[in-house]
């Protein structure tokens, strides 16, 4: 007689490592990391996103071929982090004005919590991608100019054969695997935060989404102009 009736309002907790929940049970997990302590690990989670999309964006544009190994790593070390805080900081705000337009109530630490934790698995399967082409060309993985380079990562050759065929197969299917998990994770920590139905959810994500690359357009015109 004295236990007291669950109601739509009392949150689930799962008693789950978040560092694994995440990936097998995200939207428990998130519930549980928003009703006990949005703020858990954030700037682990948004220092580590930072520093892997640092070290992607290096291999990406050849970072080795502009700065010296202790330079390309200062950029990974410093530039990193902050990219990731400001990234988490402004999809977060735009997700919580359009949220805000559309009836959401959650507040700002909580969107943050979902993008933070939502970067996880896919920071990781990014390091995965990337892994053996760190194994084989090492600190060269940033130059893009090199020979070796060419041929493994990025293909190209007579010789590139199963290394320029058979990676990037491993690397695509890592990379968007780990988009696809972020999309998810996103989708239902954020219909749990703001208390919408999934479907809303999604067209706020792909809203949000499709703001962030007009913005990266626009950058992208005026710096060739």
């Amino acid at each position: 007689m004295n236990d007291i009736p669950e109601t739509p309002e009392t949150p689930e907790i799962v008693e789950l490592n978040p560092w694994w929940g995440i990936w097998v049970q995200p939207r428990q997990t998130l519930r549980t990391i928003l009703a006990t302590n949005p703020k858990m690990d954030f700037w682990v989670l948004v220092a580590f996103y930072g520093l892997v999309r640092a070290v992607s964006w290096g291999v990406q544009v050849g970072l080795g071929d502009y700065f010296s190994p202790s330079g390309v790593a200062g950029f990974i070390l410093i530039i990193g982090p902050i990219a990731g805080v400001i990234g988490v900081y402004l999809t977060g705000a735009l997700l919580g004005l359009v949220g805000r337009s559309m009836g959401g109530k959650a507040e700002p630490a909580h969107i943050r919590a979902v993008l933070a934790w939502a970067a996880l698995p896919m920071s990781v399967l990014t390091l995965l991608a990337l892994l053996p082409y760190m194994l084989m060309l090492g600190p060269l993985i940033f130059s893009a100019a090199d020979p070796l380079v060419r041929q493994i990562l990025l293909g190209q050759g007579l010789s590139s054969g199963f290394a320029g065929d058979g990676l990037s197969v491993w690397r695509t299917i890592f990379e968007l695997t780990g988009t696809i998990y972020y999309s998810i994770i996103v989708v239902v920590g954020y219909s749990e935060a703001q208390k919408f139905p999934v479907v809303k959810s999604i067209g706020i994500f792909f809203i949000v989404l499709g703001g962030l690359l007009l913005m990266g357009l626009c950058f992208a015109l005026i710096g060739a102009l």
